[in-house]
This record gives C-alpha cells, structure tokens and sequence, in this order.
C-alpha cells in the first residue's frame, strides 16, 4: 500500500499542529496538580469515561461477542466480572486520586 505525497502532507500537518498544540498547553502546566486534573476543568465522570474508553475496544465489541458465541452463556459471567471491575477501579483509583489531589 503505496501513501501519495498528499496522504503523508496531511499525517505530517496533523503531527505538527498536535505537537504545537501540545506545547503551547505545556507552557501554561505550572504543578503535576495542573497536568493531572486540567485545573479542575475536567469532571469526575470524564475520568470514569476516560478509564471506560480506555479499556473498550474493537476487541470488546467484535471479539467478546464471538466468544460468548462459541463458549456459550457462561461467557457472559466472565465479561460481568469484567465490568464489575471497572466499576471497582472507578470508585476506588479516582474516588482517591480526587482525595489526594484536594489536599
């Protein structure tokens, strides 16, 4: 799969206006606090989204089905663990690192 010339003007721009806008962000970052937390701009459950999002996937949709699928009902106990677990790491790592970070 060949890329044009344009293909790879369009990925170098998209890189260099992320890397300019990354650090001109950086520049206004005074404390881990501020990197953290965005100056409280950010809510509770953009993290919780944020930790959801992050475990989801085309694995998690595609992939778990087809293995309830082939294994059968029991499957669907493990992926309830699954999220129960997300749920647990929810409550549990942000509900602290909100804790840690308000001192």
């Amino acid at each position: 799969m060949n890329m044009s010339q344009l293909d790879l003007g369009i990925v170098g721009l998209y890189l260099v206006a992320m890397l300019v806008i990354g650090v001109y962000s950086g520049w206004k970052t005074n404390s881990f606090k501020d990197f953290a937390i965005g100056d409280r701009k950010v809510g509770f459950m953009a993290l919780v989204a944020t930790a959801f999002a992050t475990h989801l996937g085309g694995n998690s949709t595609v992939g778990l089905s087809e293995k309830v699928f082939l294994h059968g009902i029991v499957f669907i106990f493990i992926l309830l663990g699954f999220s129960i677990s997300l749920l647990i790491i929810g409550t549990f790592v942000f509900g602290r690192m909100n804790d840690c970070l308000e001192e």
